[in-house]
């Protein structure tokens, strides 16, 4: 299983978001199949899955919306699956 899931995040196509200030050092969103990762300032990486591919697409959209907000409204609802990466030394 863990196999098949590395290899199905290989094939997504993820697009950087960057915008500041925000507390994440780095965004990547599928808009495609509702994914994203975070890696946090604190140093800490997570990948969600389910994410609302409609809120992906706005946010790659609209420069005006806050990573930081975008984050907190979208990527904490119940039906997102959230996965620890991994954290930096």
């Amino acid at each position: 299983m863990e196999k098949l899931f590395a290899m199905s995040i290989l094939e997504m196509s993820f697009v950087p978001v960057s915008r500041e200030p925000s507390s994440a050092d780095s965004v990547l969103v599928d808009p495609t199949t509702g994914i994203a990762a975070v890696a946090f300032k604190e140093g800490f990486s997570y990948l969600y899955k389910n994410v609302d591919t409609k809120e992906i697409k706005n946010l790659l959209k609209d420069k005006n919306i806050s990573v930081d907000e975008w984050v907190n409204n979208n990527l904490k609802k119940p039906k997102v699956s959230c996965y620890f990466l991994c954290k930096k030394r």
